[in-house]
C-alpha cells in the first residue's frame, strides 16, 4: 500500500466487534456465501490458505501437521462444551500466520475443526489424542482485508463439540491481539517479537507460510558500555523494555521523557532515539510495585541487582490495582500521570536529529472497554496515517496459566507497520482515567484504567 493510500484509510475498530460480539462486516468475494465450492475453494478457503500445527519449535507437539480442507458448507457441530482458546483476537498478514492459537480441553481429542463464519468449507487437523495444541492459521495471500470470525471445535470419538470463536484480522499493516501474548516456544517469544520480525521485513515480505523468529533488539546491544548503538542501523529494530530502567528511577513521577533518547556523550539512559511526553499531565512513571509494596533500590533491580519476579501494578497509588494492572514482562510497566495521553517522537539514535519510523506496537494491560485505548500514527506534516484500537482483554479460560492466576492474562497488543510510511509522531491514549487519580478500574468502576508495557518500533531514520 502506498503512503498516500495508507494515510487516507480509517483502520479497524476491532475492540468493538470483539467485545460486543458484533458480526464483522461482510468480507470475501461476492457470491461466495454458500454455493458449491469450485476447484479453488476445494483446496483451501478464500480466507485461510492453510491450518496446521504451529511450526515454532517447542511450541506444540506434532509440529507441522497440516490440516485437510473439507469443501462442505457447515461443520456438523455438536453440543459439548467448546474448547478453550488462548486468544479472543489475533491478526495476520496476508500469506502468513498470526501468533499460534492454543486449543485446549480437559479430555483428549482426535481432531481440530477450523471454519470461517459464513464461508463454505472447513479445515480438519489431526490431533492424535492430545489435550493442548497450537495452531498456525495461515491467511490466504489474496484474502480480502478485514475482521473475520473464526470458529474452532474439537472432534472426540467422531463427535464435534460446539465451536469456540475468535476474531482474526487480516491486514498487511494492522497488528492486534487480545489474550495470551506468549508463544510458549523454545525461544520464549511473544506476539511483540513477531511484530519485531515484521518490522525487519523477515516475515511478510515476501509472505512466508511458516512462523519466522529472527528479530533483533538494537537497544539491547552494548557498545563501549552504553546500551543502544548510534543510529541509523541498517538491520534490526528497537525496543523499550522498562525492566532495564534502574530501580532508583522507578515508582516516582519524575521519569525522564528522554531516558531512551540518550545523546552521544550523555551519562545515563539508552541510545534508542525515542521520547515519551505526557500530554498536559504531571509526569511519567516506570512502576514495579506489587500488592502495595515497592522494592528496595539497594537490594532489587538494575543496575546492580536482579529485578523482582513480579511487579508493575501501580498499587503504590491505589491498593485496588493490586493484581490487576500487572506488567507484561512481569517486573516493570509504564504510565503517564495526570493524563491518559502520551506523545511519542523520534530522533536518530544518539543524536538530536529528527527521525521517522515505519512502525510501532505497544503491549497494554487491562483494556476493559472498546475504542478507548488506541495508538494513532502521524506523518511529518501531522497528518493522521492510521489509528489502531487495542482490543479488550480476554476473560479466559486460558489453556495456559497466567503469571498470578490461571485465568488472569490481562494483555492486549496494538501496532501498525507500513514500510512506505514516515511516522514522525505517535499518540497513545491508554484508557479513560489517569492511573494516579482513578479510584478504581473496571468492573468495580465504570471507567477504564490502562497502563502499557513494552514498546516495539522500527529503526529511527532521517
Amino acid at each position: 500500500m502506498s503512503r498516500r493510500a495508507s494515510m487516507s484509510r480509517l483502520l479497524l475498530s476491532i475492540a468493538l466487534a470483539a467485545s460486543a460480539g458484533c458480526t464483522p462486516a461482510p468480507t470475501g468475494n461476492p457470491g461466495d456465501g454458500g454455493e458449491t465450492p469450485d476447484a479453488h475453494t476445494a483446496t483451501r478457503s478464500d480466507t485461510l490458505a492453510q491450518v496446521a500445527i504451529t511450526s515454532l519449535p517447542g511450541a506444540s507437539v506434532s509440529a507441522g501437521i497440516v490440516g485437510t480442507f473439507v469443501p462442505s458448507a457447515t461443520p456438523p457441530y455438536g453440543h459439548a462444551s467448546p474448547p478453550r482458546l488462548s486468544n479472543t483476537v489475533v491478526s495476520a498478514l496476508p500469506g502468513t500466520p498470526p501468533k499460534p492459537v492454543f486449543v485446549a480441553q480437559d479430555l483428549p481429542y482426535d481432531a481440530i475443526i477450523v471454519a470461517i463464519d459464513g464461508k463454505p468449507g472447513y479445515f480438519a487437523v489431526p490431533a492424535d489424542g492430545n489435550t493442548l495444541l497450537a495452531l498456525d492459521l495461515v491467511a490466504a495471500l489474496d484474502a480480502v482485508h478485514g475482521p473475520y470470525t473464526v470458529l474452532i471445535a474439537t472432534k472426540t470419538n467422531g463427535v464435534l463439540s460446539a465451536p469456540a470463536t475468535l476474531t482474526m484480522v487480516i491486514d498487511p499493516h494492522v497488528f492486534v491481539t487480545a489474550g495470551d501474548l506468549e508463544n510458549h516456544d523454545s525461544d520464549e517469544s511473544n506476539v511483540a517479537d513477531m511484530f519485531g520480525t515484521v518490522l525487519e521485513r523477515k516475515q511478510g515480505s515476501p509472505p512466508a507460510p511458516t512462523q519466522v523468529e529472527d528479530d533483533h533488539n538494537n537497544n539491547a546491544d552494548i557498545v563501549n558500555g552504553i546500551k543502544g548503538p548510534a543510529g541509523p542501523l541498517s538491520t534490526g529494530h528497537r525496543e523499550v523494555v522498562w525492566d532495564g530502567v534502574p530501580e532508583a528511577l522507578r515508582n516516582k513521577g519524575t521519569f525522564n521523557p528522554a531516558f531512551f533518547d540518550r545523546q552521544a556523550g550523555a551519562a545515563a539512559g539508552v541510545q534508542g532515539g525515542i521520547i515519551f511526553t505526557a500530554a498536559s499531565g504531571t509526569g511519567l512513571e516506570v512502576n514495579d510495585a506489587l500488592d502495595g509494596a515497592t522494592p528496595d533500590p539497594t537490594t532489587v533491580g538494575p543496575p546492580t541487582n536482579q529485578n523482582a519476579s513480579l511487579g508493575g501494578d501501580f498499587s503504590n497509588h491505589n491498593p485496588a490495582f493490586a493484581g490487576d494492572l500487572l506488567s507484561f514482562t512481569q517486573s516493570a510497566s509504564f504510565a503517564p500521570l495526570g493524563t491518559t495521553t502520551v506523545d511519542i517522537t523520534f530522533h536518530v539514535a544518539a543524536s538530536s536529529k529528527p527521525a521517522v519510523v515505519d512502525g510501532l506496537g505497544i503491549v497494554f494491560t487491562s483494556v476493559d472497554k472498546p475504542q478507548t485505548t488506541y495508538v494513532e500514527f502521524f506523518d511529518e506534516q501531522e497528518r493522521s496515517i492510521a489509528r489502531v484500537y487495542a482490543p479488550v482483554q480476554s476473560p479466559g479460560p486460558f489453556p495456559v496459566a497466567g503469571p498470578l492466576a490461571a485465568n488472569k492474562i490481562p494483555f492486549s497488543f496494538a501496532g501498525y507497520i507500513d514500510h512506505d510510511a514516515r511516522i514522525a509522531h505517535v499518540r497513545v491514549v491508554s484508557g479513560e482515567l489517569p492511573v494516579d487519580t482513578a479510584a478504581s478500574d473496571m468492573p468495580a468502576g465504570n471507567q477504564d484504567v490502562v497502563i502499557f508495557d513494552d514498546v516495539y518500533y522500527g529503526e529511527p531514520r532521517p
